[in-house]
């Protein structure tokens, strides 16, 4: 079924005529719904184009609104080319613009012979081409929305009814279901699409495979395995993986051969983590459909553990063996290895401290970061530690109350303690400023300075105080007491300017400590 969308746009007039449209079969009005018929019997009408005469579609009584209320109206098949309404008693309501559209059948498709399911075999389908109005009628085919034939346009245009059909190769039809969409169109330009389903079937390979063990110390294992194909036609090709590593062949996989296909491989016992492995095997026919087999073998040996905790960016952590095995381990941040750079350390021996900064470089500052450390010993018995933790920079920070900070842990510009604009001869208010210690570690004899920076340092001149109340101006803050990791002290910032105060600018806030380790 087609539609078509006709606009009058002679004003307020109640009919108006179009080109024929063939083997009509409904129709709905359209535009604003302001226009009814107040009264009476309120009739809608369409001109039969082969009898010259209008037809009433539809008749209702009371306040009917041309849009909302005569809604869709079907009617007995019958070329139209006119439209128009009319009522018993009066009008309420005027229209700009009001148009209707029509629902119609142009090109017939009928005796279809499709097959329903292809496999390797190509799709050969015939079918029988008619008009309700006995237009010529041209047509073209498509596979899932891909024009297959002609190369492009339409056939050219014949006399209904005729017989037509195409031959396409089974290359344009993906495996599952396909969509095969016959569009026609007549001489007058109306177009119609007949869509059919047309499965490609694809039967997925089968293996049976065997483990020479399941369960091992130091043996090697062996697997023997066969492939096979219910389609006998096909050829099958496999990959295997060890613990979801590529085994065999080192990329892709094997070359497609004709079923039964066998299989050996041998693992050897270092090639297997201590604890469960699991061997997969990937195989697939010459269409791509894919089948897995996986089993596990488990391989006996202690694994040794880790007890460890985070400290701002800093890690401690101890590894130990119950055999006494040395180990070896590796450090992950949010999945990336950053210690050491690649693989993990030499064997050491147990018990085996680990302490070990992250650089705030390293890790997300202020969001959830995890830190991972996976470790072997010379078995390869393998076990990890992960924990999750709020990254902050590791540093003596500066911040205010809310502990939004001035700079990075590198001197890095976050925010500037901004004064505004300053009068020359105005003394700002105090700025309270939080000096946080975030090094993972505490610290003691802290001092704290500042330079004058792009200020004259006489008559614009920062200053810091202990305190504000009152504010006693003093070069170099001293605290001596130890500040532990995660508390911060305060002081006081303000800025002084007498009348000869020309510009403001930028100054700087220093600050040292000795770690108490």
């Amino acid at each position: 079924m087609s539609t078509k969308s006709i606009m009058n746009t002679a004003g307020n007039s109640t009919s108006f005529t179009f080109p024929r449209i063939p083997s009509a079969r409904s129709i709905r009005f359209y535009g604003t719904n302001n226009v009814y018929g107040h009264g009476g019997t309120t009739y809608v009408d369409v001109f039969d184009d082969d009898t010259k005469t209008w037809v009433n579609i539809k008749a209702l009584t009371g306040n009917p609104y041309l849009i909302s209320t005569f809604g869709l109206m079907t009617f007995t098949k019958r070329p139209i080319s006119g439209v128009r309404w009319r009522t018993t008693d009066h009008w309420h309501g005027t229209h700009s613009a009001i148009g209707v559209t029509v629902d119609y059948q142009a090109s017939v498709v009928d005796s279809v012979l499709m097959p329903v399911s292809i496999h390797k075999q190509d799709m050969n389908f015939s079918a029988r081409m008619s008009h309700e109005d006995g237009l010529q009628a041209q047509w073209r085919i498509t596979v899932n929305g891909v024009q297959k034939y002609p190369a492009s346009g339409y056939t050219t245009l014949m006399n209904v009814p005729f017989s037509f059909g195409k031959n396409l190769p089974h290359t344009d039809f993906v495996i599952g279901a396909n969509t095969v969409g016959i569009e026609t169109r007549d001489s007058g330009g109306n177009v119609e699409t007949f869509t059919y389903t047309v499965t490609k079937v694809n039967a997925t390979p089968t293996v049976s495979a065997q483990l020479s063990s399941k369960l091992i110390h130091g043996q090697d294992v062996k697997l023997n395995a066969a492939f096979n194909d219910a389609n006998a036609e096909d050829t099958v090709q496999y990959r295997v993986l060890l613990n979801n590593v590529q085994r065999f062949p080192s990329s892709g996989f094997s070359t497609l051969a004709a079923v039964p296909v066998p299989l050996a491989i041998v693992f050897n016992n270092s090639d297997l983590i201590v604890g469960t492995n699991t061997i997969r095997v990937e195989f697939k026919d010459d269409w791509g459909a894919l089948g897995t087999w996986s089993d596990t073998v488990t391989k006996l040996n202690a694994v040794p553990t880790l007890s460890g905790s985070m400290s701002g960016l800093t890690l401690n952590a101890v590894i130990n063996d119950t055999d006494g095995d040395d180990v070896r381990y590796r450090i992950l941040i949010n999945g990336k290895q950053v210690f050491p750079e690649s693989n993990y350390t030499t064997l050491l021996h147990v018990p085996l401290e680990i302490k070990y900064t992250l650089s705030s470089q390293q890790v997300i500052i202020g969001s959830n970061n995890l830190i991972r450390v996976e470790y072997m010993d010379s078995l390869g018995g393998v076990g990890a530690w992960e924990k999750p933790f709020v990254a902050d920079f590791a540093g003596l920070m500066f911040c205010d109350e809310a502990e939004t900070y001035y700079s990075t842990d590198l001197g890095e510009i976050l925010k500037y303690l901004d004064f505004g604009t300053i009068v020359a001869g105005q003394t700002t208010s105090a700025e309270r400023v939080f000096l946080k210690n975030t090094l993972g570690y505490p610290v003691e004899e802290i001092q704290l300075w500042n330079t004058q920076g792009e200020l004259d340092g006489v008559n614009a001149k920062a200053e810091i105080s202990y305190s504000t109340a009152p504010f006693e101006a003093i070069d170099m803050l001293e605290f001596a007491d130890q500040l532990n990791h995660g508390e911060k002290i305060p002081f006081y910032v303000r800025v002084v300017t007498n009348r000869f105060a020309l510009h403001g600018g930028m100054f700087d806030v220093y600050v040292k400590a000795d770690p108490v380790l």
